[in-house]
């Protein structure tokens, strides 16, 4: 029997253009069990998320949240080499915040220069201007030295950080298995009669 022969197909070749589909970058943990399914919900249907993962060790604390600011070039790097993105989120809010927003963008450019970099805390940050808010109340998953930083973050921003609560919490693979009800009895447990959010 004679193996088949491959023959080069007539059809002329087009492409779509570099910028007709919208790409946008997320760098995860490699603990998160969030974020993607997040993404997959809130994301248009005609856009795509394109992730690369940073290696993270638990426990949850700064000294382990500040191992990854080495590492975010590379992983930048990663994503979809060579096409163009319309932005990057590292989702990463206590990383954020303890590596500094400054470090984390630096880190990033330095694999993909100009494109914006998006974090939770400057998300946050953004909304909360855009709604005039200034009182907060904050509840954290983390553990006690870990939440420091994200309220840091917030007071640095000149929010009135009212209240700010932690569940004390080591490893984020348990954070992702929080309860909904959990989360929001947390969140009224913190929150006060002044708080605007």
């Amino acid at each position: 029997m004679a193996e088949p022969q491959v023959s080069m197909s007539p059809q002329q070749i087009g492409y779509e253009s570099p910028g007709a589909t919208v790409r946008f970058g997320l760098i995860a943990l490699a603990t998160d069990m969030t974020t993607e399914p997040d993404f997959v919900r809130i994301f248009p249907p005609e856009a795509i998320v394109h992730t690369t993962r940073v290696q993270y060790a638990n426990p949850t604390t700064p000294e382990n949240l500040r191992k990854m600011a080495p590492l975010l070039t590379d992983a930048a790097a990663l994503i979809t080499p060579g096409v163009p993105l319309v932005g990057i989120c590292y989702s990463c809010t206590s990383a954020a915040a303890t590596i500094g927003v400054d470090t984390v963008e630096r880190s990033i450019h330095a694999a993909r220069p100009g494109i914006p970099v998006v974090l939770p805390t400057g998300a946050a940050t953004l909304a909360f201007k855009a709604l005039g808010v200034n009182r907060i109340a904050i509840v954290t998953p983390y553990l006690p030295e870990a939440s420091e930083a994200v309220a840091g973050y917030f007071a640095s921003q000149g929010f009135n950080v009212a209240s700010h609560h932690c569940l004390g919490l080591a490893d984020d693979r348990d954070m992702a298995r929080l309860s909904k009800q959990t989360i929001v009895e947390a969140a009224m447990a913190a929150d006060g009669p002044d708080n605007e959010a």
